[in-house]
């Protein structure tokens, strides 16, 4: 038993003669692919699969903007220094709350920002700015 796999375009199947539509759409495009010796219609036609492809319009995501507020972050972003293996040595890293930065700051490396959905390391010869969106810019010293 051959199993052939055609999409087709069809926006939707309310009646017989919708169901028409699906078959005459999947004999023209099965016979752009295939030989029409090959087809078979006596055998009878199988729907094995179907998707939905949809198009919709949808509002632009608004991008919160921010006043900057300097290049020196809060004290309380602060959350001290750890020491970690990186580029073949222990390194002193100054460790920074992603959520407490503000836009407008800067933070050079070596220093990890830490969220909780991920960990930003910065080398010493890196740092980060953040936008009016407070977007983290990685910038070479």
């Amino acid at each position: 038993m051959s199993n052939w796999e055609v999409p087709v375009d069809v926006a939707r199947v309310q009646s017989l003669e919708d169901m028409d539509k699906v078959i005459g759409a999947f004999e023209k495009n099965y016979t752009s692919i295939y030989p029409s010796g090959a087809r078979y219609p006596e055998a009878g036609y199988q729907i094995t699969e179907v998707y939905v492809e949809a198009i919709a319009k949808k509002p632009k995501p608004v991008i919160p903007s921010y006043p900057l507020q300097g290049k020196e972050p809060p004290k309380k972003a602060y959350k001290g220094q750890r020491e970690a293996y990186f580029d073949g040595k222990w390194t002193n890293f100054e460790l920074w709350e992603q959520d407490l930065l503000e836009a407008g700051n800067r933070v050079d490396g070596p220093a990890i920002i830490e969220h909780t959905m991920t960990t930003l390391l910065i080398p010493s010869q890196n740092y980060i700015e953040l936008d009016e969106h407070k977007f983290m810019r990685y910038k070479r010293k």
